[in-house]
């Protein structure tokens, strides 16, 4: 699976503090396409969900959101 990445979009924590980049989208790899400079795709697990998990570009994975 691949997550699409915006990297315009920031997930905080509770307190304000930066957490991560917003999953826009989870596609199968054969389903990808191109996307604008500001999006990109990374591997992800299969029960990742848009909204509900975000891209930490500190450990480059994508992760539940607490």
């Amino acid at each position: 699976m691949k997550a699409l990445i915006s990297s315009t979009e920031i997930i905080n924590k509770y307190d304000g503090s930066f957490l991560g980049h917003r999953v826009a989208q989870v596609e199968p790899d054969n389903s990808i396409f191109g996307v604008a400079p500001s999006l990109s795709w990374v591997d992800c697990a299969d029960n990742v969900v848009a909204d509900q998990w975000y891209f930490d570009p500190n450990d480059n994975q994508v992760k539940e959101v607490p």
